[in-house]
């Protein structure tokens, strides 16, 4: 037993002093031979291949060892770096702090500005750990990168920043990580969806859409972009451009899926109402080209004369244009009827021998245009004929809502003695075109003590009716 242990202390001394490279251990089958060297392999080749550039250098900075990250980040050779000085990779500046890392041995780390082989500087952040080696000590250094590491870092304060959805998959697409954007349009914070599968975020009428975009990627190995829709926290819609592009690992095969989506829901409201304006305005502009081919041919067609077609052909043409100027300043959503009644009467509104009452009520545009201009024309005929073509002369103007049907009424009184007129004018035919419309009707009567003309308009010609809302009443 003695003889064993004297034996075992002689192996040890000599393994420690390197007179001792191998080893023959008896193994349950058959002895097998163990070198010093296969064990420490694995971490020289982790050395080699790791991203980090690391070093082994003298106290004195000479350079022993580096792997090829650190040559990279210089720029240089590897071998052209093997028996170099450290010092003279370091701007003059950071010399005498270099030397101090060197003769302290263990340092956490310091900052060094580093020169390329180029002259670009780099900003560098080394560390040490002394290392014995037989009688003398080595320094183990480790170099970050900061200019890589600042701009990672900035990369990531962008996508963190960003309202546009960002985030990672891996291959299985499980959800690796989760920008703000992506908790703004889902509600979900980082810990919720981290760990989720991406097809439990797609309405499931859509996963099949997801599916086919995930085969024409690895397919292609590039991004692929699709409109798509996903729905809020709050449950509403949002249209959203998605592009997955894929994420290939050294080796170059696929390890996951990065996902941008850009919220486009605002874009496609405006196409929707863009189309619809722009069809509305056909609509509009194909109903006012009618309106004024309708006011010529009737215009020309009650004239005496070329003098007299231009007047009424102008005071129409005005009426028409105050009634879109109404609309116009509603937006096309309609015109209410005060406003209507007041264009119509032009100069007159203000006359002591009108008086308008009646609700506030809306009227839909062309309903609007239609009885703007029959206004025009019981009004015109009330300057020259009727009522207001004497100082005594009366018109009440007056409307009322019943069951939402809108009652328009026009009376004339004290005026010249009234005749029916042997044929219908413009001013009739435009009554007549107001109510047939919609399902509406109207009673028009030349009375022997003045025109009277009353209107009922049906529900769907009128945008929007409140029967309690305070009247509009007064003398013009």
């Amino acid at each position: 037993m003695r003889s064993r242990l004297e034996a075992a202390e002689q192996t040890l001394r000599a393994m420690r002093s390197g007179e001792v490279d191998a080893l023959v251990v008896d193994g349950p089958q058959r002895p097998h031979v163990c070198t010093f060297k296969s064990t420490v392999e694995p971490y020289r080749l982790l050395i080699e291949q790791m991203a980090q550039a690391a070093l082994t250098v003298s106290r004195h900075g000479l350079i022993l060892y580096c792997n090829e990250s650190f040559a990279r980040l210089l720029g240089r050779r590897r071998d052209s770096l093997l028996g170099a000085r450290l010092q003279e990779h370091v701007v003059d500046g950071d010399q005498a702090k270099l030397d101090e890392l060197l003769q302290n041995g263990y340092e956490p780390g310091r900052e060094f500005a580093m020169r390329t082989q180029d002259g670009d500087l780099v900003e560098a952040y080394l560390s040490s750990s002394p290392l014995a080696v037989e009688d003398d000590e080595v320094r183990c250094i480790a170099v970050t990168d900061l200019s890589q590491q600042e701009l990672r870092l900035r990369h990531v304060a962008v996508v963190e920043a960003s309202h546009d959805v960002i985030y990672a998959l891996d291959e299985n697409l499980s959800i690796q990580t989760w920008n703000h954007g992506a908790e703004l349009l889902t509600g979900l914070a980082p810990v919720e969806a981290i760990g989720r599968s991406e097809s439990e975020l797609w309405p499931s009428s859509r996963v099949a859409e997801l599916t086919d975009l995930v085969r024409q990627v690895r397919e292609s190995g590039r991004p692929v972009s699709i409109d798509t829709v996903r729905r809020r926290e709050d449950g509403s819609r949002a249209d959203l451009i998605y592009t997955l592009t894929p994420i290939m690992g050294r080796d170059g095969q696929l390890t996951g899926y990065s996902v941008v989506a850009h919220d486009i829901t605002d874009r496609k409201q405006n196409e929707e109402r863009l189309g619809f304006l722009t069809a509305e305005l056909d609509h509009r502009a194909k109903n006012l080209l009618a309106s004024v081919q309708a006011i010529v041919a009737l215009s020309a067609r009650n004239a005496s004369g070329l003098e007299d077609f231009l007047g009424s052909f102008k005071a129409r043409l005005q009426a028409l244009a105050v009634a879109h100027t109404l609309l116009s300043d509603h937006n096309w959503g309609g015109a209410l009827i005060r406003d209507i009644v007041d264009g119509a009467l032009g100069g007159f509104k203000d006359d002591s021998r009108i008086r308008i009452e009646g609700e506030s009520v809306e009227l839909r545009p062309v309903t609007a245009q239609n009885l703007a201009l029959s206004l025009h024309e019981l009004a015109t005929n009330a300057v020259k004929y009727g009522s207001l073509s004497v100082p005594r002369g009366r018109v009440e103007i007056a409307w009322w809502l019943n069951d939402g049907r809108l009652t328009i009424e026009w009376s004339e009184r004290d005026g010249p003695p009234v005749t029916p007129p042997k044929r219908h004018g413009l001013g009739s035919r435009m009554i007549q075109q107001l109510v047939a419309e919609k399902d509406g009707q109207v009673d028009y009567r030349f009375d022997p003590h003045g025109v009277y003309c009353r209107f009922e308009l049906s529900p769907d010609m009128l945008s929007s009716w409140t029967p309690n809302q305070e009247s509009q009443t007064g003398m013009a």
